[in-house]
């Protein structure tokens, strides 16, 4: 099988192509006449023509959590018309829904559809009657395929797969296509524009001639696109992609439970959740201009008078403020951080789109973009998270293809938060080395970034920068804030020595460093951030050896021993100290990096909503430790070092107070795909793992003594 790749990430729409012969194939391409067409998402419907090239009688698999009497109605016209006049097949399945009840582990339920798939494939197609076998000697085969490839996960893992299969096999159902010809709608014009004249590098009409067609699926249509030859893109195009049929699901919002806390908006990598503070006089303006009518009541329920916004402020002798919170049904891809981060709150919940009115959501948007920017007044600079809340801090128009969950956006999202807040979206640049954040961040004509941004090569980001930031210096804006972005390779590994560099040059110059752990964009291969013992590409668990034996690199440590620049380690998770870091970080006259700990959840085995949570438990259990270092607070290295934010941070590990257990690397380890194969069935780790931990332990002790606190 073989990805018509391009820079999408986990979980976005793309295609496959799967050729199967009894001989050997020669040549993979795009294949343009095929028999079996498997539809994982209806949506795919609404957004391009997935039965294109389906050959007279093919077979049509359709991923539905629809009873099968309702699959036909929900087809669009242009969909029922083409299988009635090709006289294809149609059958649906809730893939979704046997992949998880058959999985045990919740990490591999999206992966496990695929099997479920591979259950119908083979119940669909004629290949086992060719060769001959039986349903139970099928599935004996099928299960030796299964150990093989699964088998290093464990029995159960397998067990969970060939039970998927066998009910995608037995639970597969034909749909009746109705006698009854449905009209067939005349096909949709492309109207490709001619660029306009522009002052600028990219056409006045880039947004209605480019981002038009790309957003159809159609660009192959365009004439030759000198932006893309180019490589330039405006600021913000990615304000228009539309994710809206990605996901099943999408956040509720409860506007009785909320408090105002803000946590929801920050955690968010898609910046699909915003949210504003009105004065009353101005929500009944903006009501009034968007013509609410009927949907009057449901919009102003959504704005509710806080503790935090409302009632401290009347105390204070002020106009309270409305608070209201918008999930963006165009931007979410579904992954649930938000409702994480509320917690008890219990503000929001997942629901199914196809049970929810997302007309709703699309009105409360629009509200949203109606009423005035938060006022100032309303911004608590003591309360961090509040800067989500300016509208100099919204410099990350989500639309990214980034990952569902992705922990890198955040970082990034947040950074810019910080920087935009203080200093304004004109002040900002960006240098981004090669890797996750340039792929996602740059999938043409989409460009997330409402500020300027450049890409450069995996291993001299740095080095780019100083020359940026010289001319900068030359021109007389020393005021600028310029960031380099990049991950484990592009900081750690490669370009290294670039970074080093720059540091010893004393620019003021900003690093953020998206710690992975593993090279996320190639494949999750192991890296010099990769922890002793981590399941990975190029240092795989197997016979030969037990995942990576090498002790972690720890880029912090490195950095302290050059001279003038300030050094932090932090989570997204940790709010306020990832705000305080880059806040000092950019106030800093020199070089400054943030090594900031991004949770990747294909590479990390986690689930979606867990970027957050993860993160927070690598603080707790010395995997990643908090810590800020300032050259400005003294001569000596206690003085400058703060381990502030880690638990217990004179003692070795922290001791959850709800189970009195110690929060050590094992009980971290545990909870991720990455370290699963060092656990026995009974949940007990092996002696590699131990060593990791006795690594992560002794790196712990080394930074207490560093900071005077052992």
């Amino acid at each position: 099988a073989n990805p018509k790749y391009g820079s999408e990430k986990k979980g976005l729409p793309t295609n496959y192509y799967l050729t199967l012969s009894p001989e050997p194939i020669r040549m993979h391409a795009e294949l343009k006449q095929v028999e079996f067409v498997a539809v994982q998402d209806a949506s795919a419907f609404r957004t391009g023509d997935p039965l294109e090239g389906l050959r007279q009688g093919g077979i049509v698999y359709l991923q539905s959590v629809l009873a099968a009497g309702e699959v036909w109605n929900s087809l669009p016209l242009k969909a029922r018309a083409a299988i009635q006049a090709r006289g294809l097949r149609l059958f649906a399945i809730d893939a979704k829904r046997i992949a998880r009840e058959a999985s045990s582990r919740p990490e591999l339920q999206v992966r496990m559809q695929g099997i479920v798939l591979l259950g119908a494939f083979l119940r669909l197609t004629p290949f086992a009657q060719q060769s001959g076998l039986e349903t139970s000697a099928l599935f004996a085969a099928l299960e030796k395929s299964l150990t093989k490839y699964f088998g290093k996960r464990g029995g159960r893992v397998v067990e969970d797969n060939l039970r998927a299969a066998r009910r995608g096999f037995d639970e597969i159902a034909e749909i009746d296509v109705p006698q009854e010809a449905v009209e067939q709608p005349a096909a949709e014009a492309l109207n490709v524009l001619q660029p306009e004249e522009s002052d600028g590098v990219v056409p006045q009409n880039f947004c209605e001639q480019v981002v038009g067609c790309y957003k159809l699926g159609r660009e192959a249509e365009l004439q030759a696109d000198s932006g893309v030859a180019r490589s330039f893109m405006p600021a913000s195009t990615a304000a228009l992609r539309s994710f809206r049929e990605l996901a099943p699901e999408i956040p509720q919002f409860a506007p009785y439970a909320c408090v105002g806390c803000m946590e929801c908006v920050n955690a968010c990598p898609d910046t699909a959740i915003l949210a504003k503070v009105a004065e009353p006089e101005a929500l009944e303006a903006a009501l009034a201009r968007i013509n609410a009518n009927g949907d009057t009541a449901f919009l102003r329920s959504q704005m509710i008078a806080t503790s935090k916004y409302h009632d401290l402020l009347l105390k204070r002798g002020e106009t309270g403020g409305l608070f209201g919170i918008f999930v963006d049904p165009e931007k979410c891809k579904g992954c649930g951080e938000c409702v994480v981060a509320c917690g008890r709150h219990d503000a929001l919940r997942m629901v199914a789109k196809e049970k929810t009115d997302l007309h709703l959501y699309d009105r409360a948007m629009q509200l949203e973009r109606e009423l005035p920017a938060t006022p100032r007044r309303f911004v608590n600079e003591k309360s961090l998270g509040d800067m989500m809340l300016a509208a100099d801090s919204q410099l990350f128009a989500g639309g990214a293809g980034s990952c569902t969950g992705c922990g890198e956006a955040t970082a990034v999202r947040m950074m810019l938060a910080a920087t935009g807040f203080i200093y304004g979206r004109e002040n900002i640049g960006i240098v981004a080395a090669t890797g996750c954040n340039t792929v996602y961040g740059s999938t043409y004509p989409f460009n997330p970034y409402a500020v300027p941004w450049t890409n450069s090569l995996f291993e001299n980001a740095p080095a780019d920068a100083m020359g940026i930031r010289l001319r900068w210096n030359q021109e007389g804006h020393a005021e600028r804030r310029l960031w380099v972005l990049g991950g484990d390779g592009a900081m750690y590994d490669i370009g290294f020595q670039s970074l080093s560099r720059m540091l010893m040059s004393g620019l003021d110059i900003k690093v953020l460093v998206l710690d992975t752990q593993v090279y996320s964009n190639t494949g999750g291969q192991s890296s010099t951030a990769t922890f002793t013992s981590q399941d990975a590409k190029m240092s795989a668990f197997g016979k030969a050896q037990p995942g990576k034996t090498e002790r972690r690199k720890e880029l912090s440590q490195i950095l302290l021993m050059h001279p003038n620049v300030f050094v932090a380690q932090t989570t997204t998770a940790h709010l306020a100290h990832f705000y305080k870091a880059v806040m000092a970080a950019n106030e800093y006259p020199g070089p400054a990096v943030v090594i900031c700990y991004t949770t990747c959840q294909p590479e990390h085995g986690v689930a979606d909503d867990k970027s957050m949570t993860q993160a927070r438990l690598a603080v707790d259990s010395r995997a990643f430790p908090l810590l800020v270092f300032d050259p400005r607070k003294g001569e000596r290295m206690r003085e400058c070092l703060s381990l502030a934010g880690n638990p217990a941070m004179k003692d070795d590990w922290y001791v959850d107070p709800r189970s009195s257990e110690a929060v050590d690397f094992v009980s971290f380890a545990s909870t991720e795909g990455r370290f699963a194969r060092h656990f026995t069935a009974e949940g007990a780790p092996d002696e590699f793992l131990q060593k990791a931990q006795n690594d992560r332990l002794l790196n712990w002790h080394r930074l207490q003594e560093l900071a005077g606190v052992r």
